[in-house]
């Protein structure tokens, strides 16, 4: 560009530049192209048709369908073709051809991505956090908590056990090393808080077992409590006790007139009518976040809870190396409380708060904006299900007829083809992004419980048949584990007809783990169907006759 639009010598641009004399010359005088930045054949694609590459490869990792190394390779060796560049009985591109590639573009690197539940994907939509962050700034402005970092609070839990993850150590290079610990043990729960100005609550644990040993707690940081459970998991119990017992003596800066924000996500632990009663009483307003989306908006899962656990892993290997043995529940709380301290610091906390966009509240836009990458991958499921329930059959599009690049790709699908489930109501829709503690969500709650409560339900039910009895034709299955197995205490109308027995046998003499029963129309008598009539299946509402008639 020197030479040819300032009209600088060849010679003194290549010593100005450092560029070679030889190949400065070659390009200004068009026998080598720009574009070849090294010896050799000039790449199979040109820089502009690589950045068509470029561009699909990075849209697609962002919604979480990125391509892999051979790929990458079979994507861009279609390219060619398409481009006809190359013929489509050559081999494809080879890995040699990837890494100069990626030499070429430093903006691409090789990541081993992370895992995404479908359901989080799902739900972290654009129009989900627009919703959630207007309601907030709502409770925001009503209760005028912009300037009160102190009365914002965030409350979630946490599981851990005597089994950590050790970290990388050194070794010899044909060595491999292992870290003694403990057998996985039952989970113990800490619920964990803190608020915008980075006090945090003491932990609370819930340990699993029928009766709460003092030797549990030794070892706990000041204000730590806990209690039994006996999964070790909380629930609507405890949860209630912790917020009365707990989180109240321990939220600073609050008195009578002062109403404090608690954020938590929607477990079906947290909600109930005493709860939110008893928070209206102390002016506590309980707002419930999205569902599925505590991994982007709520402050503990976002900065706290991931260096809690590292922490306690490396309490937890240094605590066995020090004693000479396994860490065991007993261990759990004095190395919890440690982590805990060390995790849920100010600085910490503050940038939980800052990062989750709930203090300083962000506007709803900038919200969406600051999340980028977090919600992409939920625009494939929402473009889906606006085209399928359109009608659109296929979304994938047919090969395009012109040799354009950009055409190429945008014919690829890039949505996911997922049926439109009819919606269902639950207590968490009812719920996520709002306060429970208002009057209009509250109503709705009291009314969703007390029809849950009257709307008979079939969990745990299950279907148990008895002795044959009387009645239109039909088949029944017993087992050798029914109540009624041995022949001595059954009467003769409840055996088989044909083989006199209720156990029926196999020809080899061995005896039948499940077997199915049918009731003849005729003699009213029952029969093993397969074992003692040839008929090995009677349908509902056809005619069975038994051998004996």
């Amino acid at each position: 560009m020197a030479v040819k639009e300032d009209n600088i010598p060849v010679y003194r641009a290549s010593k100005i530049y450092g560029v070679p004399l030889t190949t400065l010359r070659d390009r200004v005088d068009s026998r080598v192209s720009v574009d070849s930045v090294k010896n050799g054949p000039a790449p199979l694609l040109s820089l502009s048709e690589e950045q068509l590459l470029v561009e699909h490869v990075k849209g697609l990792a962002r919604v979480g369908y990125g391509y892999t190394r051979a790929e990458i390779c079979t994507k861009a060796s279609d390219f060619a073709v398409y481009l006809g560049k190359r013929g489509r009985e050559e081999k494809p591109l080879s890995l040699k051809w990837f890494y100069g590639f990626m030499g070429r573009w430093p903006e691409l690197k090789v990541v081993k991505p992370s895992g995404l539940p479908e359901q989080r994907a799902r739900c972290a939509s654009k129009e989900v956090i627009l919703n959630y962050f207007e309601e907030l700034k709502t409770i925001f402005d009503k209760y005028e908590l912009h300037n009160k970092p102190h009365l914002v609070y965030n409350i979630d839990e946490k599981g851990i056990n005597t089994e950590y993850r050790p970290p990388n150590i050194v070794a010899g290079f044909d060595a491999r090393p292992q870290v003694v610990m403990a057998e996985r043990s039952k989970t113990v729960t800490v619920i964990g808080g803190g608020n915008a100005l980075g006090s945090q609550i003491p932990p609370f644990f819930v340990f699993p077992g029928q009766r709460m040993l003092p030797e549990l707690m030794v070892g706990k940081s000041e204000g730590t409590e806990g209690m039994m459970t006996q999964s070790g998991w909380s629930n609507s119990e405890v949860f209630l006790r912790y917020m009365k017992t707990h989180f109240l003596k321990y939220a600073m800066g609050r008195n009578q007139e002062d109403t404090t924000l608690v954020l938590y996500d929607g477990h079906k632990s947290h909600i109930s009518i005493e709860l939110i009663e008893w928070a209206k009483e102390n002016r506590i307003i309980l707002f419930v976040l999205p569902p599925h989306c505590s991994h982007i908006l709520q402050p503990m899962d976002v900065g706290c809870f991931g260096p809690f656990q590292k922490k306690y892993n490396q309490e937890c290997l240094t605590y066995s190396r020090l004693h000479h043995q396994c860490v065991t529940r007993y261990d759990v709380c004095k190395l919890a409380c440690k982590a805990y301290t060390v995790a849920l610091s100010h600085v910490i906390l503050q940038a939980s708060f800052r990062k989750t966009g709930i203090y300083p509240l962000q506007n709803a836009i900038d919200a969406v904006t600051s999340l980028g990458d977090a919600i992409a991958p939920s625009e494939l499921y929402a473009a889906t299900c606006e085209k399928l329930a359109s009608g659109a059959d296929n979304i994938i599009q047919h090969e395009p007829d012109i040799n354009d690049g950009a055409k190429f790709f945008s014919d690829f699908p890039t949505e996911v083809s997922k049926k439109v489930s009819k919606p269902r109501r639950n207590i968490h829709k009812l719920v996520g992004g709002k306060a429970m503690t208002e009057d209009k969500t509250f109503n709705d709650v009291r009314q969703y419980i007390a029809e849950s409560a009257t709307r008979p339900s079939t969990a745990g039910k299950a279907t148990t048949t008895g002795s044959p009895v009387a009645g239109p034709s039909r088949a029944i299955q017993t087992s050798d584990d029914d109540s009624m197995s041995v022949d001595e205490d059954v009467t003769d109308d409840e055996k088989c007809c044909v083989c006199k027995k209720y156990n029926c046998t196999s020809k080899d003499g061995q005896s039948l783990a499940i077997y199915t029963w049918a009731q003849c129309d005729v003699c009213q008598h029952w029969t093993h169907l397969k074992y003692c009539t040839p008929v090995r299946v009677v349908r509902r509402n056809t005619s069975f006759k038994c051998p004996c008639c």
